[in-house]
């Protein structure tokens, strides 16, 4: 055996020991696999759809336990105004200190929209401006991309959303769409992520099991651009030592409307 084949096999039996895995086994403990079966994906989609309030709460609770892991940290509120007052206090207090006004930008999604943050915002200390995405008609795309762009290389925040989040790993999964640009999650050095209850999902097989439901009813194909994220951006490049905000926000923080 050569020394390639020497250190290829001894790289391979430490991420074999790390997954407590042998060859010829399967990984213990992780979601099942769907391979294509559509009678399979159905019936996990229905199990999604009539899993009950308190089904639902459990799995915050695993995502408050593992986002802790991945350096995040997930804030439950009883409802919309609890919504409001939890992002405005997020914001305050990673503002504070700050001479200048501090700017922020937002999707514009129908949830963010209901927490009304604008005048919350503007009365703060300093003032926070809140630029919304997308919002002038009368702008062609381009035009409005550009701006879009220039005010979220100037935020400090960003105010997002996500269709799913996968309990099991604190993984957002969010498209691109108009109006909610991924850029607007991964420029700015603060992402706040604002989720109704019913967005959590368990893992990445019912992950799939809805996507190829909406492939069923839609399009043959997925082709919406789709980013999933597990935690604030770092990195251990240089010498193993964990560097933050390299490739994207610093901070993470999802708040969860119940």
């Amino acid at each position: 055996m050569t020394s390639t084949n020497t250190s290829r096999e001894i790289f391979l039996s430490r991420v074999r020991r790390a997954l407590s895995r042998v060859p010829g086994t399967r990984r213990r403990g992780g979601c099942p696999s769907i391979n294509g079966d559509r009678e399979r994906a159905t019936a996990i989609r229905g199990d999604v759809l009539r899993r009950t309030l308190e089904d639902r709460l459990a799995l915050l609770d695993l995502l408050i336990e593992r986002a802790r892991i991945t350096g995040m940290t997930v804030i439950s509120c009883p409802g919309v105004n609890a919504a409001t007052r939890a992002v405005v206090a997020l914001v305050q207090h990673k503002s504070r200190g700050r001479d200048n006004s501090v700017e922020a930008v937002a999707w514009r999604h129908p949830l963010i929209d209901r927490l009304v943050l604008e005048p919350e915002l503007s009365a703060l200390a300093p003032a926070v401006r809140l630029n919304r995405a997308g919002l002038d008609r009368r702008s062609s795309l381009e035009s409005a991309r550009l701006q879009s762009r220039q005010e979220v290389t100037v935020s400090l925040f960003g105010i997002t959303s996500a269709e799913w989040c996968l309990a099991d790993t604190a993984t957002l999964v969010s498209r691109t769409l108009v109006g909610r640009d991924r850029w607007m999650s991964i420029v700015p050095p603060v992402n706040i992520v604002v989720l109704p209850l019913d967005t959590l999902i368990a893992n990445l097989t019912e992950l799939y099991a809805l996507l190829i439901g909406e492939a069923e009813v839609s399009e043959p194909s997925l082709t919406n651009y789709m980013s999933l994220i597990s935690g604030p951006s770092t990195t251990r490049d240089i010498e193993s030592i964990p560097v933050s905000g390299v490739h994207g926000p610093r901070e993470v923080h999802i708040v969860v409307v119940v």
